[in-house]
Formats: structure tokens, sequence, C-alpha cells
């Protein structure tokens, strides 16, 4: 099999606040799903969260794949399991992701953009944004990898190291950053977490991190209640 690099466009679900108002700045809200996810798998998310004042942004992944639910996509192609399109696939988000923000900027006010990733989105989310911070204000982590530790593919046997440089940490140490982490969480052990928000810390970023009683999922009510509360600083 051979790939091809080429041009495409893709959607990005939007909901806006109660009361837009165009003639106002807002924040921004990106939200990135999951690998083998779909958008409306995080567009609901801030729904039972009253009079968010915030604009939410979903875009749909690069990669599709095929599963018993129909059509689900990819930000890194893990399921092609081939190491180089996978390094590829990274810097092909990224640039996603940064053509987007300035996509956002041209049709609303922005007052400053967050990502907010789960799972492999959370990857997208660390690897774009640290690598862009003159671009955004902080990052939202839920159920993310581990900075500077080897990122296992689950679809083979590889694994890609040195995905986020420490350097790039430290060229954007005034981002802030919110990690939220299941306990229980087996597909990304809390330990990541952790280990994620003291190298944050430790090279001066902004960092809070919250734990809860849950596994790989999206945080609760409570947790999303509280990122709404440091989203207000």
């Amino acid at each position: 099999m051979i790939y091809t690099e080429s041009t495409s466009i893709f959607p990005s679900y939007i909901k806006e606040p109660l009361n837009y108002n165009p003639e106002k700045t807002y924040l921004v809200i990106i939200g990135l799903h999951g690998g083998g996810g779909t958008p409306k798998s995080m567009l609901n998310l801030w729904d039972e969260i009253e009079a968010t004042n915030f604009i939410y942004v979903v875009p749909q992944a690069l990669f599709t794949m095929s599963t018993d639910d129909g059509i689900r996509f990819d930000w890194l192609n893990w399921p092609s399991g081939d190491d180089q399109l996978v390094k590829k696939s990274f810097t092909l988000s990224e640039n996603y992701i940064v053509d987007l923000i300035k996509n956002i900027s041209k049709n609303y006010n922005v007052e400053g953009i967050y990502l907010a990733g789960f799972s492999q989105g959370a990857i997208i989310t660390y690897f774009a944004g640290i690598k862009n911070p003159s671009l955004i204000k902080g990052l939202i982590v839920m159920s993310g990898p581990g900075l500077l530790a080897p990122l296992n593919n689950p679809f083979g046997k590889s694994s890609s190291s040195n995905w986020v440089a420490a350097r790039d940490i430290e060229i954007a140490s005034k981002l802030r950053i919110f990690i939220s982490h299941g306990k229980n969480d087996v597909n990304a052990k809390v330990d990541l977490a952790s280990k994620s928000a003291e190298i944050l810390s430790n090279y001066k970023h902004e960092t809070t991190l919250r734990l809860f009683d849950g596994v790989h999922e999206l945080p609760p009510k409570l947790v999303l209640t509280e990122i709404i509360k440091w989203l207000e600083f």
C-alpha cells in the first residue's frame, strides 16, 4: 500500500453561547475527540454546564477508519501500523489545527483560544499547543498521555519517543494547562498525568492537575465546572 499527501476539506461543528453577540469578543475552546471517535462524541461535552460563555468548536480528525460501528476518525493514523505515516500524521494534524485556529480568528472576535483534547485528542492538544504557544492561551488535557515518555501505538508494537521535545515545553512556558484524569484509567495510567503535571510545573507552566474517580473517560460534571472556573481566571 502507498499513501499520497493531498488537500481536502474537513468540517468543524460549532456551538455559540446563548445570546451570542458578534460584536463581542469570546473565548474559544477547540474540542479534539479521541482516536477512533467522532466529533459528535465531543460536541455535547459542556451541555450540562449552565451559562457557558465561550464558542465551542469541534473539528473532525483528518484520517478515516472503518469499524463495526461505521466510519470513525483518527488523528495519527495509528490503525495503519506504519511508523513513518504516523510520524507524518503528527505534522499534518498540527498544521490542520493551526489552519483551524486561523480560520476561527477570521470568523469570530476571539479573546483567546484553548485546545481541549480527550485521549488521542489530548496527544494532539499537547503536540500542537506546545509547538504553537503564540496562537493559544492554554490546554485542557483529558485522559491524556505522558510527556517525555514513549507513546505506544495500540495497533502495533512501535512507539513514538520524543514526540514532544523538552525544549518546546520550555519555550511554551506561558501556557496555562489543566489536566484531568481518571484514577482507574487502564488505557493511560494516572501516573502519566501526575508526571506530566510535574514536568510542566518544572518548566514554569501554570499547571492544574485534577484526578477523579473514573476510568478512561471524559471528566464528570463536577470537574467540567472546575474547568469553567479555571477559564475565568
